[in-house]
């Protein structure tokens, strides 16, 4: 942890453990997204072959299998475009 977060200072404690989790995983041959937001934290995945997604497409996966309704799902959608969230929902579906 201290070698990853030597390497990558930028990324945040959280980033960090997410981003050991998944090369974990990937070595074991297990499936696994990593649910990043943060612009760099994803730049940084991408280069490791980390496979992520972020809040929006866990959202959007948990409302197409029904595990949440559309009522939900808008509503959350709502709350984080109301934060600093880094996503226009004007421009997704």
């Amino acid at each position: 942890m201290i070698a990853f977060r030597t390497r990558y200072p930028m990324l945040g404690l959280g980033e960090s453990s997410i981003m050991i989790t998944a090369l974990k995983l990937q070595q074991e041959k297990k499936r696994y997204y990593a649910i990043l937001d943060d612009g760099n934290a994803r730049k940084i995945a991408s280069k490791l072959g980390i496979n992520i997604t972020g809040t929006y497409g866990l959202l959007k996966t948990l409302k197409d299998k029904g595990y949440i309704d559309e009522q939900m799902f808008n509503q959350c959608k709502e709350e984080m475009g109301k934060s600093k969230f880094r996503i226009d929902f004007n421009k997704v579906k």
